[in-house]
């Protein structure tokens, strides 16, 4: 049988043209977020963004490790009370983990904080996030930059109509100017005490719970539980540019425009840094 009229041939130039698998898995529409525009009449810092197309070249692929998947779905369900996010394995904003009901004078209102975690816990119960289809292919290092999701959530999270911005796409892009390497957040789960000279890194963490202690915005944390797993660690990687995102009607913050957040890689984080 000639196995050529079954399986069709796909020459180099073929696979060239259609670009790496990874990249050509992606949704329409991703861009880099690159090193920030300085408007020369007022001097603010515009973002500004260079196209993905499926034929950059790719320099490596990280993917995820069943595994180590499916032991922080299991540390996601121990902390689930505290960090919310069902179905996902990221933290959802809440007055458990921003700032955190130890902080003064916050401390005061902690009884207010209680029911909130309650309804979290009833409402919303935990739920292993499904093993997803971009799993072989989590992060992905190209001549240009790094892609891959801005949080570990199932993709479509968020659906509006219009176009969405960056720091609500699923799919997040940075060029190597747009992002300082030394400064990459990886969190390995071997710590629990961080003083004010050490920086806590991913917080908040899906994974784990800590404490904070401060006056008004936490200056040191405490690690009350986190896993135990080997080689299971959090990155995050977050883009020199931040847009400014309306929380309530008079409140406002700035976020990172671009950001990669990811657990269960299968490679070490050594690995990763080289």
């Amino acid at each position: 049988m000639d196995l050529h009229a079954i399986i069709p041939v796909v020459r180099d130039a073929d696979a060239a043209a259609a670009g790496h698998p990874a990249l050509a898995a992606l949704p329409q529409g991703v861009e880099y977020v690159r090193a920030p525009k300085v408007d020369p009449y007022t001097g603010s810092l515009d973002l500004a963004t260079t196209p993905l197309a499926p034929t950059d070249a790719v320099v490596d692929v990280f993917g995820l490790d069943r595994k180590l998947f499916d032991a922080a779905n299991a540390a996601k369900r121990r902390v689930h009370l505290c960090v919310g996010g069902a179905g996902t394995l990221a933290a959802a904003r809440s007055p458990c983990v921003d700032p955190t009901p130890t902080v003064f004078p916050w401390v005061l209102c902690f009884p207010a904080f209680c029911p909130c975690a309650l309804c979290n816990a009833l409402c919303a119960p935990h739920e292993d996030m499904d093993w997803p289809p971009w799993a072989a292919h989590a992060l992905v290092v190209t001549e240009n930059g790094v892609v891959g999701r801005r949080n570990m959530r199932p993709d479509g999270h968020v659906i509006r109509l219009g176009e969405l911005r960056h720091f609500e796409r699923d799919v997040n892009a940075i060029a190597w100017d747009g992002f300082d390497v030394d400064r990459v957040e990886i969190r390995t789960y071997d710590r629990t005490c961080y003083t004010p000279g050490s920086l806590l890194p991913a917080h908040p963490d899906p994974l784990s719970y800590a404490f904070g202690f401060g006056c008004y915005v936490p200056c040191c944390f405490w690690v009350c539980r986190q896993p135990t797993t080997p080689g299971l660690y959090h990155l995050r990687i977050l883009s020199d540019h931040t847009a400014n995102v309306s929380q309530a009607r008079h409140d406002s913050e700035r976020i990172p425009s671009g950001q990669i957040d990811l657990v269960a890689l299968a490679r070490s984080p050594e690995d990763l840094l080289e």
